[in-house]
């Protein structure tokens, strides 16, 4: 931790304990999981060479409609401009044997948007972007419905626990089967406290989601924060673009333009990763055009040891995005 709190004096500082507090988030879209084939593995679509030798390039934004976990992709172009007829032909056929096996069958589409890039200038000719689930907007009126049926309406800090000075950030994934029933828990990651364990197995059925649909479960991530008074902690500093990408552990291919989304701007950061993507709002006026970069940062992980990621789960901060072009 000192380390790396020399190597990156300007990202992480040390703050004032709280006590303790809570959090919900969506996670990661169980769609983008299952999807044939991996992303690792997915490729990129054709780029002819006639067209890369006549210079010639574009941007193709498609919404992939899965209607079943067999069925291949209805394709609708998501700009309404003129496309490069090949390359969109191109695209078509790319994504023509993605899947989603793990839909229920006979439920709501399934709807994913992916960018693609053609850039002859470039000897990666071809970037794609991230996917990004569609549906997340629905599964974000769900979390708006979530209650309690029991009057507690934060964990208990058991005094065994405080006694022994056993405190942290736990994220906690709920998933409710039913509108009625108590949801199953799991802990993707916290300390190993288990005083604190207890405490949050004892809270967690209080919990009920009574807008449910009863189409397949729906999960939900839930940050628990247990911390003492008068404790220092570790905490992300707001910081610039550049500042973040310098600290990252690796960042992905990437193409972007912010000058076409309004720049220069500012993103709300809750820092997750390794364990789940980070979420990340707009501040200001939110414009579709930055939902592409917003979803490769959520995906960048800081370059920090395993201990200083628990230590940071659920800090956030504010990262300015200036104008300018992001090639990587």
């Amino acid at each position: 931790m000192a380390r790396w709190h020399r190597l990156a004096a300007a990202v992480l500082a040390w703050g004032c304990a709280g006590t303790l507090a809570q959090t919900v988030s969506l996670p990661p879209s169980e769609a983008l999981a299952c999807m044939t084939p991996p992303e690792a593995e997915r490729g990129t679509p054709a780029y002819p060479q006639a067209l890369v030798d006549a210079r010639i390039g574009d941007t193709i934004k498609v919404e992939l409609v899965f209607t079943g976990p067999q069925a291949s992709p209805e394709v609708r172009l998501l700009e309404d401009r003129v496309h490069d007829r090949v390359l969109t032909e191109s695209v078509r056929q790319h994504v023509s044997a993605w899947r989603v096996p793990c839909m229920r069958a006979g439920g709501e589409p399934v709807r994913i948007a992916q960018t693609y890039v053609f850039r002859p200038d470039d000897g990666r000719n071809v970037v794609a972007l991230p996917p990004r689930d569609a549906g997340e907007a629905a599964r974000e009126r769900q979390r708006q419905c979530l209650t309690r049926i029991t009057p507690d309406s934060l964990p208990d800090y058991p005094t065994r626990a405080r006694s022994a000075e056993e405190q942290g950030s736990f994220l906690v994934r709920l998933r409710f089967a039913t509108a009625v029933d108590a949801p199953d828990m799991q802990i993707v990651a916290g300390p190993r406290s288990s005083a604190l364990r207890r405490a949050l197995a004892d809270f967690v059925p209080g919990y009920r989601l009574p807008c449910h649909a009863g189409e397949g479960p729906v999960s939900l991530d839930f940050l628990f924060v247990f911390r003492l008074q008068d404790t220092r902690r570790v905490v992300l500093e707001d910081m610039t673009l550049t500042r973040f990408l310098g600290a990252a552990r690796e960042v992905p291919p990437a193409r972007f333009d912010t000058g076409a989304m309004g720049c220069p701007f500012d993103l709300r950061v809750q820092h997750f990763q390794p364990f789940k993507p980070h979420v990340v709002g707009q501040l200001g006026e939110a414009r579709p055009e930055r939902l592409d970069l917003i979803e490769w940062l959520s995906r960048i992980e800081l370059k920090v040891e395993r201990p200083t990621a628990l230590a940071l789960l659920g800090e956030e901060f504010t990262l300015s995005v200036p104008c300018g072009t992001l090639n990587f």
